[in-house]
């Protein structure tokens, strides 16, 4: 009885936290490690990646990973790549303003990467949307 009554406090926690948005604010991408070495990504909290949102993600060379993000605010949104011994290979700082593609699902290689440097990779891209939405 009482996993139930956790199941429902759940239940009712998402339901409340996602009613603003619907499938039509929602979209997503993918991205696939074109690299020749295992990776994991890193979610930045902030715009520096001081704190990250768990969970992190391992992809192997060839493996892909589906993102879903809130529509397009022109809110820069990075992902921090690293080895699997924790070294920083790059960062992939997205930034829509407007929706790529909803149906696209397109897909973003890990070789995109831009220096993180001590902003996300914000300062590589400028004020522009990044990955360029012609790709």
């Amino acid at each position: 009885m009482k996993r139930l009554g956790l199941h429902l406090l759940i239940a009712t926690f998402l339901g409340s936290a996602l009613a603003s948005c619907t499938i039509k604010d929602l979209f997503g991408f993918k991205i696939h490690n074109d690299l020749s070495y295992a990776v994991v990504l890193e979610e930045c909290a902030g715009s520096n990646c001081n704190s990250l949102v768990p969970p992190n993600i391992a992809l192997n060379p060839g493996a892909t990973s589906y993102q879903l993000v809130a529509a397009p605010d022109g809110t820069i949104r990075t992902w921090r790549i690293t080895r699997t011994d924790g070294k920083i290979v790059g960062c992939l700082p997205f930034r829509f303003r407007k929706d790529p593609n909803p149906y696209a699902n397109t897909v973003y290689p890990t070789s995109l990467h831009v220096p993180c440097g001590s902003n996300g990779g914000a300062q590589a891209i400028g004020n522009k949307d990044w990955p360029d939405p012609s790709l």
